[in-house]
């Protein structure tokens, strides 16, 4: 085969070897957090704000008296592209992109107080999923953050 051939060849073909990858790094993804406080207090006023299936949801999975949505953030992110979400308590969390693979966004979460590192997890969520990642104390109760993408 001669070099020119070989050339076209590899041209021809790279796009089904890295064609897909380099797809996936440049998708952006829509992140929503949802910043809720759970509690063993009296039923929160705001709870009402949840859909059914939300709150079902969190029901289903934590024991606490009351849910109210104290925050929301929306953050659009490409691959290797951190962005941050100011929470109570002089907080922040850290989302970091690491890309669409397999029709799964790849997030990386970060807790942050005063430059301190709280808590890390790596979570992949497909398209139009979300997770809820429990959080540190807050007031009378804990932090809950229901974070979703779509790309």
């Amino acid at each position: 085969m001669s070099i020119y051939r070989l050339m076209i060849t590899t041209a021809l073909l790279a796009p089904f070897f890295f064609g897909a990858q380099t797809v996936a790094a440049q998708t952006t993804i829509h992140v929503n957090i949802n910043t809720i406080l759970a509690s063993h207090g009296e039923q929160a006023a705001g709870i009402k704000a949840f859909a059914d299936g939300v709150l079902n949801e969190l029901q289903s999975v934590f024991k606490y008296a009351s849910y109210k949505e104290i925050d929301k953030s929306r953050m659009d992110l490409t691959q290797g592209q951190t962005k941050e979400a100011a929470l109570p308590g002089k907080r922040f969390l850290k989302v970091t992109s690491n890309g669409v693979q397999n029709n799964r966004a790849k997030l990386m979460l970060q807790l942050l107080k005063n430059n301190k590192r709280l808590f890390q997890t790596a979570i992949e969520l497909q398209n139009n999923g979300s997770l809820i990642v429990g959080g540190p104390a807050h007031k009378d109760g804990v932090l809950l953050f229901k974070v979703s993408s779509t790309f």
